[in-house]
């Protein structure tokens, strides 16, 4: 009775661990299918370059690097400014939009809110309390 045992909880071990998932391939598919693909990962490549340059702009701004060595000096270490895009071009808008946030233990906290345009790399930022744009050289 002990083997039958052993050998029931072995077949279900065994059949629990095997990975039924189905594996795709995406460069098996036809000819036609692999250039859309390889369009669809270079348009990728190209959007994640002009993001990451739009991150490194942003924080190349001089107001951006005053707050991140205050933080540095007046916070724990672990405090640091991150910046995240919430918006990116679309039919209603041509530009992006990033916010600059500090996550201080409990949530985000929010510095800074950019508008770039992604053709000049303009970048103005956004006054909550006048509903504004203005320039960063204003700041």
């Amino acid at each position: 009775m002990r083997i039958y045992s052993a050998l029931i909880i072995l077949y279900f071990l065994c059949c629990s661990c095997h990975d039924k998932r189905v594996k795709h391939n995406v460069f098996s598919k036809s000819d036609s299918s692999d250039i859309s693909s390889h369009e669809t990962y270079t348009q990728h490549l190209l959007a994640k370059a002009i993001e990451d340059t739009i991150i490194n702009k942003v924080f190349d701004l001089e107001k951006v690097k005053e707050r991140t060595e205050h933080l540095a000096r007046n916070t724990k270490p672990s405090r640091k400014l991150s910046a995240i895009i919430i918006k990116r071009p679309s039919n209603d808008s041509n530009y992006y939009w990033v916010k600059v946030i500090e996550d201080n233990g409990c949530s985000y906290t929010t510095h800074f809110i950019f508008r770039v345009d992604p053709k000049t790399l303009e970048v103005l930022c956004y006054d909550p309390v006048q509903d504004t744009l203005i320039s960063v050289n204003i700041l």
